[in-house]
């Protein structure tokens, strides 16, 4: 794994953080509803050293794609010159959870709207149809 030089898209840089109907995003206000996609990457980095224990890295990106188009990121993840504490890493992951919960209908609803109509979704470029009994 390489590390960065800096970090970006940190809480601290984007302000990231839940409001009563949304969340925060480098000072502006984002609604639940307006969440069409959501993205997670988390790993744990472990650095062995024999006959010494080992050093274990986290890291954790988050992204959220708006009605708007817009591809909101968050990262928590280590530098050269630091680690990343996994206070923030476990902040960003239930930030991220929370919004996940509070958008889900919304961004299923595009896929089953999809299948009531046309009989199937497209999904990355691909159609999925649905079996039918017989």
């Amino acid at each position: 794994m390489v590390s960065a030089f800096k970090k970006k898209n940190t809480i601290e840089e984007t302000g990231f953080n839940l409001a009563a109907d949304g969340f925060t995003y480098r000072n502006r206000q984002y609604k639940f509803e307006d969440v069409i996609e959501t993205r997670i990457f988390r790993s744990v980095l472990e650095h062995k050293v024999v006959l010494v224990g080992s050093d274990y890295h986290h890291s954790i990106s988050v992204m959220f794609i708006t009605k708007s188009g817009e591809e909101l990121q968050v990262s928590e993840q280590p530098t050269w010159l630091s680690n990343s504490k996994i206070s923030s890493v476990e902040h960003v992951e239930k930030i991220f959870s929370i919004i996940s919960q509070q958008t889900w209908d919304a961004r299923v609803k595009k896929y089953t709207s999809q299948v009531a109509e046309l009989g199937f979704f497209v999904y990355e470029g691909g159609a999925y149809i649905r079996k039918r009994a017989g």
